[in-house]
């Protein structure tokens, strides 16, 4: 059966599947779809949410990232991607839940300003109303126009940098015990934190984990494996990585002095 991606280039959630699918050695076909593509009648009836990814294989439709990410795992042969052991299978699910519950939320909070905002600023006032994220989640888009407000400044950013201090301290701890995040092998938990570190990285953030040496030996652990280049490096266009440069500079004019 065929097996075709719909995605964006420099999103996360996207990043996340594309990396279980070079893991597991998967051969795919990508359609980019961003901006108002999203928005396209066709692509709703796919994902009704109207975000990136969706993975088609063969006649099944499969939405939410980590969800598919697992898919891929059972579906496909190749190395596991979850524990064997059924307490170390729950340990990488948390992990990996903890980025739905919050960590992808606080990291939008910090991207969206920095990156996105200028293009939805651009745009007429009916397009930006329509293309808004938070499509389904009137949370997400009130965060949105207060972010497209305030940039930087917003609190709700404020407080996404101190949830990624706490983020950052809790790797280190588990780190320090393991190789990996839910023991001594790769798992999605590590795929999906992965395309997290590498934003933070991207925005200038880094200095994060300057003095938590377990993070720093998984981050080039993660970098060294050929599926961050696949699912991450090779998609990045000139565009992009001048925006995350913009950014970088951005985080450092609003936090000279990252608290690490």
């Amino acid at each position: 059966m065929t097996v075709v991606l719909y995605h964006t280039s420099g999103a996360v959630c996207p990043q996340k599947v594309r990396i279980a699918l070079f893991e597991k050695g998967v051969t795919w076909e990508g359609r980019e779809c961003s901006g108002p593509a999203l928005r396209d009648p066709d692509y709703l009836r796919l994902n009704p949410n109207g975000v990136v990814p969706t993975l088609v294989h063969g006649d099944r439709v499969l939405i939410e990232s980590r969800i598919i990410s697992e898919y891929i795992d059972e579906a496909f042969p190749g190395p596991a991607l979850l524990p064997a052991d059924p307490a170390d299978r729950h340990l990488a699910r948390l992990w990996s839940k903890q980025i739905d519950d919050a960590y992808h939320l606080y990291l939008f909070i910090l991207t969206f300003p920095s990156v996105a905002a200028e293009i939805y600023r651009a745009m007429p006032d009916a397009v930006r109303a329509t293309a808004m994220p938070g499509l389904r989640n009137p949370v997400k888009r009130r965060i949105s126009v207060e972010l497209l407000d305030d940039g930087l400044a917003s609190p709700w950013v404020a407080e996404a940098m101190r949830q990624f201090r706490r983020l950052v301290d809790e790797m280190e701890q588990a780190l320090s015990r393991t190789e990996y995040l839910a023991g001594e092998a790769y798992t999605l938990a590590d795929a999906d934190y992965t395309t997290y570190i590498a934003r933070l990285s991207d925005l200038g953030l880094a200095a994060l984990w300057d003095e938590r040496p377990a993070l720093q030996r998984w981050w080039e652990a993660v970098q060294a494996r050929p599926s961050f280049a696949d699912a991450i490096l090779r998609w990045r266009s000139a565009e992009e990585q001048a925006g995350y440069h913009r950014a970088a500079t951005m985080f450092r004019n609003q936090f000279p002095q990252i608290p690490s």
